[in-house]
């Protein structure tokens, strides 16, 4: 049975204020290499996540005063849905990586996104976001795959002194070298991330 574009049903099912993200914008943006069968999108209040067809649609509470960084973007050649762009994909991504596979995945869509990114607005959106582990993230990522030269002094400056350690993956054991640039226990390594984008 055909259930129509998901990014259409997303925006009809959601209701109010929303916009499409992590899972569901990677896709639109064609950062990942496999397809999902799994749509976030981003809405004020908690909402169980709703079956479709071969479809999840998945909804991420976000603070109102977290609806910026999206834009209205034509999904089909009549339809167009509030959809997070690039650099607030990467950054939603970045903070929350159990929502989109995990922080090899989350490399990769970086590393698709190389010729997309606007380095500026991504550290003004890090900035913005005001979470410093989204800045780890996003910095490490940046230095290991050799991503936007500027990013890493720029982040670095931003996260100032010293800082206690984040995971670069909250979705595997605490293991793994502590980074002490980034602020990050490397439970991923960055061999790893970079082979992850081959």
């Amino acid at each position: 049975r055909e259930f129509g574009n998901p990014f259409v049903v997303a925006h009809a099912l959601a209701r109010g204020p929303h916009f499409l993200s992590h899972v569901g914008a990677l896709s639109f943006h064609d950062l990942l290499l496999q397809p999902s069968n799994v749509v976030h999108v981003s809405v004020p209040k908690q909402r169980p996540p709703l079956e479709i067809g071969p479809t999840t649609f998945a909804f991420v509470p976000i603070p109102r005063a977290g609806f910026w960084g999206f834009e209205n973007s034509w999904v089909t050649a009549t339809d167009a849905v509030p959809v997070s762009d690039v650099q607030r994909t990467l950054v939603d991504a970045c903070w929350r990586p159990d929502l989109c596979g995990g922080i090899t995945q989350v490399a990769t869509a970086f590393w698709q996104a190389r010729r997309k990114l606007d380095p500026k607005r991504l550290v003004a959106y890090v900035r913005k976001f005001g979470k410093k582990v989204v800045a780890k993230r996003v910095g490490f990522l940046a230095e290991a795959l050799g991503v936007a030269a500027t990013l890493a002094p720029s982040l670095l400056k931003y996260l100032g002194g010293t800082r206690p350690y984040s995971l670069i993956d909250p979705t595997l054991p605490p293991d793994g070298r502590f980074n002490s640039r980034w602020g990050l226990r490397l439970n991923v390594t960055a061999e790893e991330i970079v082979a992850a984008t081959k």
